[in-house]
């Protein structure tokens, strides 16, 4: 009996299953009574299908079926849910994962076309079917539901597939993706956050490419560079920076890398049409899994200000570094050496191009010699000017004996003297006197000064300064500082005085000099105070004899003081001769208060030091009130702005913005009054000059004009601004928008007039709430009467619905006020507060929230009861007349 080959590996399959230990060819054939041969082709078969295995016992291979687990239990260990259908949409299976998530059993969908299961999942997948049957292509789709109200984002991904039998169908796998997606909006409400904190920051933020391209940036940032974002994402930050600065800026880019990925630079950056403007930044590099840059994000400021007083401290610094080196110079100067030279070369030294002429003068004798020259004094043409020939020569130090001694008066005040050069003009004179050249032509073309050289109250020497026209002039307290100490060193360098002299004659350097100074021996000993130390400090020699004193007088905190002795030993150790190394302390004076002092002690080559003290505490202070006075006007809620005394407006805060509607580009350099409305002309100029007579004025209430139109109501307190010497400069003024406070008033007050209107009227007048159930806000005494309520509290514990005698009678009433917005003259039965019935006629406005709900009802409400009795009886009358008249019974029979 022939066969098909599916029914003899059934076979086969149905015997080995029976033998789980195996049986040979021969045995298989034996029991299945067919050939070998035929029963080694479908084993084969089978092999290659993988439905049984073979094992071989020497020359023996017995065959069993092979252990497998179904497809279906596979795919119950993926995390993806699995939907397999047929080509007809029917459901043969469904994996663990869906299951679950569908909170049904396999029974449920196994078999059943997917088109008449109602869960929200499996609609969506029959709706995506119905629109693309593309069955033989692989296809993802992305799609949303809601179940439970809640949003739930999916993954589908389409696979055709065909069965053992050779049917097609199709496999759904299907991946929830509602974490990755709530995670994805939550990170963009994140990144919402995120710009929202950098839009707020005072300081440029700006996030740029490799090549420099600006990808994001916050307001600060373009408002600092005149640009709007559009025109911002079209340049490179590098064509913002100045262009002297772009190869530092690019190198410092360069040295961020993973493991230091931030660094701070100052470079020059260019506005839109504007001068390079110093500025500071903070660069971080942010990098891939590679090291390879994908951003550079940086924070910025301007710090130009900064980089000015900067500047200025920096030159002060420098002034007395100088006066510091050139006092140490002068003490170690040996007696060989030339001192007028030095004084000289010192000069040219201050000031850039500056030429200067150094004299000896005999005061008795009331002549000079001209004993150095310094710069290019000597380079004019014209005049036989010979720097050598010059030097050495006596000239008197005037025309006569008599203007002699009137410069040498002026000279022995020690003052700069201006305009000066009249000594060097002595020594001046003609080239050829044919050639008719003035002597004065060399210096004809220069401003000079002079100064005399004072030693124990006598004049021993003079200098005199020149510069060109048009140069940079001298700086006046630098030179004179100076020329105190060339006096004392010219004194002592002529007299070669012991030791006690030196420190006299110094003493007239540290008394010149506005800064303390003071000097210490080698081993700690105050040999030393200026007067303007212990002006500042309070204490003398006999108070800190020694540096033990002083450290525990200035320095009580014990952490601070061992602080500041360490710092002094190692910078008495390390510091060379002439050295400055700049501290700065807290110090406390003989007073008890505190100052910020910043020391400036040099070690000169004796082994002592010489120390210049200065108080920064004022202008640490004046910062610090700069800054919270700035801070608190910039954060402050009140609108707060300042004017000239004739009206010009100054300054003006974020919150006069709000107020006004005017930025402070629009209104600072304008006049005040074009706040004032039309109505008010002329009130900001008598509220002026109330001010120029010195009066505050606070909390007056008035009324202002917007950037809108809008006249709204403020309350100005404004107070004068003083300069130096009492005279008032301006007014500043403190707005505040009362425009909501006095609109509740004006409400307030028609409400109160409202009531005393109606309060007492015949007709109940009430206010309701919206809502199905509702309650009474307010009503008048009629109303109560009507209603027979004795309080208004007892007739708000009432809901006006169970006051409706007709079933759904309120809701009624709220549907006819929301199709029109009122009702007129509407009749309703009403049950009062003992029970009884009243007939009313209501007139109600709806007013309607924004959602389109009504928010509450205001109506009245008229009794008309009695009105309603008299037509029933009069009503029952007329009945009476129409059924004819009344016989009166007759008599009864016997």
């Amino acid at each position: 009996m022939n066969s098909s080959s599916e029914e003899r590996i059934a076979e086969i399959k149905n015997l080995l299953a029976g033998h789980p230990q195996g049986l040979s060819i021969n045995e298989i054939s034996g029991r299945l009574h067919r050939h070998r041969n035929s029963v080694s082709r479908d084993l084969h078969a089978l092999s290659l299908s993988g439905q049984v295995i073979q094992h071989a016992f020497g020359t023996t291979r017995v065959y069993s079926l092979a252990k497998r687990a179904p497809v279906s239990s596979i795919l119950d260990h993926t995390s993806e849910m699995i939907l397999t259908l047929d080509a007809n949409d029917t459901v043969l299976s469904a994996n663990l994962p869906l299951l679950d998530f569908l909170g049904c059993s396999a029974d449920t969908l196994v078999r059943k076309s997917l088109h008449t299961l109602d869960h929200p999942l499996l609609a969506a997948l029959s709706e995506h079917l119905r629109d693309d049957r593309r069955l033989d292509e692989h296809h993802a789709h992305a799609f949303s539901t809601f179940l439970d109200d809640r949003p739930f984002f999916f993954h589908l991904k389409r696979v055709p597939t065909v069965f053992e039998s050779g049917a097609s169908g199709l496999v759904l796998i299907i991946e929830d993706v509602t974490s990755q997606v709530c995670a994805r909006e939550s990170l963009e409400r994140v990144e919402l956050q995120y710009r929202a904190i950098i839009d707020a920051m005072h300081e440029m933020v700006v996030r740029i490419l490799p090549d420099g391209s600006i990808i994001f940036a916050n307001g600060v940032f373009w408002s600092f560079f005149s640009l709007s974002p559009d025109e911002g994402h079209h340049i490179s930050f590098f064509s913002l920076v100045y262009p002297k600065d772009l190869e530092a800026f690019l190198s410092h880019l360069a040295s961020l890398s993973p493991a230091h990925p931030d660094a701070t630079i100052s470079l020059q950056v260019t506005p839109a049409g504007g001068s390079p403007v110093w500025s500071r930044w903070t660069f971080q590099g942010l990098y891939d899994r590679d090291s390879r840059v994908l951003v550079y994000q940086g924070i910025g400021r301007d710090v130009s200000r900064d980089l000015e007083t900067w500047k200025r401290d920096i030159a002060y610094m420098k002034e007395v570094a100088f006066l510091t080196s050139k006092s140490k110079e002068f003490l170690a100067m040996d007696p060989d050496k030339d001192i007028y030279r030095s004084i000289a070369t010192h000069i040219s030294e201050m000031t850039p191009d500056a030429s200067a002429a150094v004299f000896e003068v005999d005061p008795d004798a009331l002549t000079c010699v001209l004993k150095a020259i310094s710069g290019g004094i000597c380079q004019g043409e014209g005049a036989a000017l010979d720097a050598e020939t010059l030097q050495g020569s006596r000239s008197p130090l005037a025309g006569d004996i008599r203007r002699s001694a009137k410069v040498r008066e002026a000279l022995l005040s020690g003052s700069l003297i201006n305009p000066g050069g009249f000594l060097f003009r002595q020594f001046l004179t003609p080239k050829e006197p044919e050639e008719g050249i003035s002597p004065h032509k060399v210096i004809a073309d220069m401003d000079a000064i002079s100064a005399g050289l004072v030693g124990k109250g006598s004049l021993i020497g003079a200098v005199e300064v020149f510069t060109g026209k048009g140069q940079e002039g001298i700086n006046p307290h630098l030179v004179e500082a100076y020329l105190s100490m060339a006096s004392l060193a010219l004194a002592r360098w002529r007299s070669d005085r012991s030791l006690l002299a030196s420190e006299e004659r110094f003493s007239r350097i540290a008394s010149a000099n506005p800064h303390p100074i003071s000097i210490i021996d080698s081993s700690g000993r105050y040999i030393f105070l200026s007067p303007r130390f212990t002006e500042l400090f309070g204490y003398t020699l006999q108070d800190i004899p020694t540096g033990r004193e002083w450290f525990m007088q200035a320095f009580p905190d014990l952490s601070e003081q061992k602080r500041a002795r360490d710092t002094w030993k190692r910078d008495l150790t390390e510091s060379l001769p002439g050295e400055v190394r700049p501290r700065q302390f807290r110090v406390r004076c003989k007073d008890g208060i505190f100052k910020e002092i910043s020391f400036l002690p040099v070690t000169m080559s004796s082994g002592q030091q010489l120390v210049v003290y200065e108080d920064v505490t004022p202008r640490l202070e004046a910062v610090q009130t700069r800054n919270l006075l700035f801070d608190i006007f910039m954060s402050s809620h009140e609108g707060i702005f300042s004017a000239t005394i004739d009206g010009r407006i100054l300054s003006w805060n974020p919150a006069m913005e709000r107020i006004y509607g005017y930025s402070s580009e629009e209104l600072e350099g304008r006049d005040v009054r074009v706040l004032e409305p039309p109505e008010l002309r002329g009130e900001i100029s008598a509220i002026l000059e109330r001010i120029k007579r010195g009066e505050h004025i606070v909390n007056y209430e008035t009324q202002r004009k917007r950037k809108d139109g809008k006249v709204i109501d403020v309350s100005l307190t404004i107070s004068p601004i003083y300069m130096e010497g009492k005279t008032i400069m301006g007014a500043s003024t403190i707005v505040r928008d009362i425009t909501a406070q006095k609109c509740e008033e004006r409400l307030r007050h028609a409400e109160m007039h409202y009531r005393e209107h109606v309060g007492n009227i015949n007709v109940g007048v009430y206010r309701s709430t919206g809502d199905p159930e509702g309650r009474f806000v307010w009503g008048n005494t009629s109303l109560l009467r009507i209603l027979g309520y004795d309080t208004f509290e007892d007739l708000q514990g009432v809901p006006v619905s169970e006051m409706f005698v007709q079933a759904g009678g309120r809701a009624d009433l709220i549907a006819e006020l929301r199709r029109h917005g009122f009702v007129k003259n509407r009749e309703i039965t009403l049950r009062k507060a003992d029970g009884s019935s009243i007939h009313v006629l209501v007139t109600a406005l709806a007013t309607f929230a924004p959602d389109g709900s009504i928010s509450h009802i205001n109506g009245i409400v008229e009794d008309i009861t009695c009105q309603r009795v008299l037509e029933q009886k009069v009503a029952g009358l007329s009945g009476l007349r129409d059924e004819g008249p009344v016989l009166p019974p007759a008599p009864p029979r016997d």
